[in-house]
């Protein structure tokens, strides 16, 4: 939950095209931030393909 939150902030953006340039406070997120974002993406990713692959298959019908 808490990798979710974080990403957050860079949800206004790809939603709302006329919000300023850059996701953060202080304008468009470092390298070290971008790595680590797109990690935190990465294991939000990771977690609901798990999620996924262990729900009973009745469950995987219905969503088709």
């Amino acid at each position: 939950m808490d990798d979710c939150i974080a990403l957050d902030i860079f949800y206004q953006p790809t939603r709302y095209p006329e919000a300023p340039t850059g996701s953060l406070p202080e304008g468009m997120p470092n390298r070290e931030q971008a790595e680590d974002t797109l990690r935190k993406a990465r294991s939000i990713f990771d977690f609901v393909q798990q999620r996924l692959a262990s729900a009973p298959e009745s469950a995987k019908n219905e969503e088709a």
